[in-house]
């Protein structure tokens, strides 16, 4: 696994081409060797490549995410959506999908989709294409995981959000995290909404499930 085409997303780029090009027979097989590939590298891997990273991404507002529940925005957005056509949705759409039943109010769903789809976006489970957003070739392997593969993948996926690698280099060479200090360009009314929905992101590196890396987020106030 080449760390800097997994950080540049290439190989995503080019499985969710054939999402939108090819639509139900987009090369699933592709997919699934891409994500058993990224499982099977060594955490320390990546980590080792934040590490000695000089030049850090710029963080924008859009990297700092904002969800009613982790889940809506991983398994279940996954699972809902590899189970409709593979084309594009609305953030109405999507969040009626998410919620079924639970309300007919056009800007509830449509904010309630908005939210979770863009934090899925983030972890690499969806993409923007012609204004609407599609499941991604990776989410749409998603499901067909175990529970503890879903775990290693996002675990890896999640760095490379930049908010997320700034805050992963920090902690490996010895620094201590403040969420606050993270996102201080945003509105403090914004920092108080998005604070701890930034703490939980940052926490799915823990999914990986190893010892030190737990120590490491310990040290995120």
């Amino acid at each position: 696994m080449e760390m800097i085409e997994f950080f540049s997303r290439v190989n995503d780029n080019v499985l969710n081409a054939q999402v939108v090009k090819s639509g139900s027979a987009y090369d699933y097989s592709s997919a699934l060797q891409y994500v058993n590939e990224l499982i099977s590298t060594p955490f320390d891997i990546f980590l080792n490549h934040i590490k000695d990273e000089l030049e850090l991404p710029f963080v924008l507002s859009s990297d700092v995410p904002q969800f009613s529940s982790i889940a809506s925005a991983t398994v279940k957005y996954c699972t809902f959506m590899a189970a409709l056509p593979p084309v594009g949705y609305t953030f109405e759409e999507i969040g009626r999908i998410l919620q079924p039943g639970h309300t007919e109010d056009v800007w509830a769903n449509r904010k309630f989709g908005e939210n979770h789809v863009k934090t899925a976006e983030l972890l690499g489970l969806s993409f923007l294409n012609e204004k609407k957003y599609y499941l991604s070739a990776v989410g749409h392997v998603f499901p067909d995981l175990s529970s503890d593969q879903q775990d290693q993948l996002l675990s890896r996926m999640v760095l490379r959000n930049p908010l997320v690698f700034n805050v992963v280099h920090k902690l490996l060479n010895g620094q201590n995290v403040t969420i606050e200090d993270e996102i201080s360009f945003l509105s403090e009314s914004t920092i108080k909404r998005r604070k701890n929905n930034t703490l939980i992101i940052c926490r799915l590196i823990g999914l990986n499930k190893d010892v030190r890396v737990q120590e490491y987020l310990d040290r995120i106030k």
